[in-house]
């Protein structure tokens, strides 16, 4: 593959209008798809999993420019950025601020002369989906959709280049089907009177929602609507906040009547708050430690971690809060090794 390293005039170099962190955007609000525009949009997108970009542009301030390269492909007498657009539009702000500064005016960058459409997603998906500059959950969905849908990859080869299971990704883009379908409809025409916008971050709480045991038990309890709407609609109201922990409580709120009537009534009320409507098992007090399965530990801990307060939290002796970090650390290898599928 012809590959060249060199500084390229930032002028000469356009951002990518196809980019999943703005594409959406470029749909929805119907901005002209112009090299200013496009700069201005990436600058103000959801970063994705990793720092934002204020945090980016420090660091490209503080070592005096970018680390890595960008990857451009040239049209003509321009290039066109494949990976780096964020970094570009950094480039190009401190250039516009800074003219006469030589670090702005030129941008690392290597060019891949030949390079064709398939080896271009290949180096989309290896740098954003199992690289260190990943995108977030619904860029991904975004590029993975569009990918499919314009016949670029296949779902099999898809997973073939980014790893994991068929499963994984399927569930991704069940997720991004469900936020576009049942959550931007909710701030999107008559509803757009009661202010708001459908926060692309939100999609995490979609995807855990897709998680067997979750969507299984919407699917029983939510009988007088579509439950993927209804899910939509709770997230709106703020009834779900964390996409964690909170999802994952939504099995437990719903098998319970008396929290899942006072949960499904009452928009107002929180899935937290409702869990705290479940009677406690008289029987449970009197297990001990040793005797209790893990579902009963991770229970009683899930409601004393909820009981304490941020106060409580941060006044822990030193021996107690070693022990839930290490407990923190612990699980989290644990769930690593588990297999989902």
């Amino acid at each position: 593959m012809n590959r060249e390293l060199k500084l390229i005039d930032i002028a000469r170099v356009d951002p990518d209008p196809n980019n999943p962190r703005i594409i959406e955007s470029l749909k929805t609000y119907n901005i002209e798809q112009n090299r200013e525009s496009i700069l201005n949009l990436l600058r103000t997108a959801p970063g994705g999993d990793g720092p934002g970009i204020s945090e980016l542009e420090k660091s490209i301030i503080a070592t005096n420019g970018i680390l890595d390269p960008v990857i451009v492909k040239p049209i003509g007498d321009r290039y066109v950025c494949i990976e780096g657009n964020t970094r570009l539009s950094i480039y190009a702000k401190n250039h516009e601020r800074y003219p006469d500064i030589e670090t702005w005016q030129q941008i690392p960058a290597l060019i891949y002369k030949d390079i064709d459409d398939p080896m271009l997603e290949m180096i989309r998906l290896g740098a954003h989906f199992v690289g260190k500059k990943e995108w977030s959950l619904y860029a991904k969905g975004a590029y993975i959709s569009n990918m499919i849908k314009n016949e670029a990859k296949t779902f099999e080869d898809i997973v073939q280049i980014i790893g994991g299971t068929p499963s994984k990704l399927a569930s991704l883009l069940e997720s991004y089907d469900d936020f576009n379908t049942y959550y931007k409809p909710l701030f999107e025409g008559p509803n757009e009177a009661s202010g708001g916008v459908a926060n692309e971050k939100e999609m995490s709480k979609f995807v855990n929602a897709n998680v067997a045991n979750v969507k299984s038990v919407l699917e029983t309890y939510i009988s007088d609507d579509d439950p993927k709407k209804k899910f939509a609609e709770w997230v709106k109201l703020e009834k779900i906040e964390s996409a964690a922990d909170d999802v994952r409580k939504i099995p437990t709120v719903l098998k319970n009547k008396i929290s899942r009537e006072a949960f499904l009534s009452d928009k107002k009320l929180k899935i937290k708050d409702a869990l705290k409507l479940i009677p406690r098992d008289p029987s449970d007090s009197s297990i001990k430690l040793s005797d209790a399965d893990i579902s009963q530990l991770a229970d009683e801990l899930k409601i004393r971690v909820g009981e304490t307060t941020i106060h409580e939290l941060n006044n822990l002796d030193e021996t107690k809060l070693n022990s839930l970090l290490m407990l923190n650390l612990d699980l989290n290898q644990f769930l690593d090794n588990l297999d989902k599928d």
